[in-house]
């Protein structure tokens, strides 16, 4: 998505309308699930929610080791505030930026936008961070499950 959006730095509002027009085309399945499954709380698994984390944390000047962490809550205005600022910002800005690690200087601005554009639309009210990916919980989960 970042190649195909994000051509310009910062990157232009009418950008941010392709992919949001983009993601709504390709994420009818989703919408479809939670109008059958409704879904209030959004977790993602490390990567982006991990800088996010960083990013808010190192704003309040605390002491925050994201590698200890297994999970993180976000307050909503807090990661909306983020997300505002990486939408604004352009490459050499986001470098200086405190919680962002040089693999992410780019991607994140698209992440952004998608993990914003995903609350609205599904009326997210609870944000969090898990450092395990899905990968690891289903591997826990088939190895605690009961034997048959």
């Amino acid at each position: 998505m970042m190649g195909l959006f994000h051509q310009q730095d910062p990157i232009p509002s009418y950008s941010i309308t392709q992919l949001t027009e983009w993601l709504t085309e390709h994420l009818q399945l989703l919408f479809e699930a939670v109008k059958l499954f409704p879904v209030k709380h959004l977790t993602g698994s490390a990567g982006s929610f991990e800088t996010f984390a960083e990013m808010i944390e190192s704003n309040r000047n605390v002491d925050f080791d994201i590698i200890s962490l297994k999970s993180y809550e976000f307050r909503m205005d807090d990661f909306l505030r983020i997300a505002a600022k990486l939408k604004r910002s352009n490459h050499q800005q986001r470098q200086k930026m405190n919680g962002i690690i040089p693999l992410r200087v780019d991607m994140i601005v698209t992440a952004a936008i998608l993990t914003d554009f995903v609350i609205r639309k599904l009326g997210i009210t609870k944000l969090s961070m898990s450092a395990y990916s899905l990968t690891e919980g289903v591997i826990w989960e088939m190895w605690n499950a009961p034997k048959a």
